[in-house]
């Protein structure tokens, strides 16, 4: 509300926001089918423990980018940054419970195709979900340098 409004005629989507989107899309393509492979590939996982990981890392990886979108430009590296919405943590609280329904019941596993999680998939998709939020934080700073 701070902000002036956007001009009417201007674009919905401008060549920052294109950006972006394109940015954060290749950021969370390259997580998902990293968690993919290396459960796959690396781990000797199934199919679906696999398909399980790659779900949960995009969530995971939506989560930390839905943190980082507090500002368009301006750094979330503080406390006020990261927590300073409780209706996002409200949100991302929400959807960790429905994810892990999603992982862990058997009938959802049975429909869905997936297995459980074990604590190096979580670490694993954990630290790949921060590494997104940093490399965001990063761009963020390029852009601030260059203006």
């Amino acid at each position: 509300m701070r902000r002036r409004p956007r001009d009417p005629d201007a674009a919905l989507l401008d060549l920052f926001l294109l950006w972006r989107v394109g940015f954060v899309s290749m950021l969370l393509l390259l997580g998902v089918f990293g968690v993919f492979s290396w459960i796959l590939n690396a781990q000797g996982g199934s199919i679906e423990l696999a398909r399980a990981g790659a779900v949960n890392m995009l969530v995971a990886g939506s989560a930390a980018y839905l943190i980082n979108s507090r500002f368009l430009t301006a750094s979330t590296l503080s406390l006020q940054g990261i927590f300073g919405s409780r209706p996002v943590w409200v949100s991302i609280g929400a959807v960790a419970l429905l994810q892990l329904g999603w992982t862990y019941l058997p009938f959802m596993q049975l429909v869905f195709g997936g297995e459980g999680l074990d604590a190096p998939h979580w670490l694993a998709i954990l630290s790949v979900s921060v590494a997104i939020y940093l490399a965001i934080e990063a761009e963020k700073w390029v852009l601030r340098r260059r203006r």
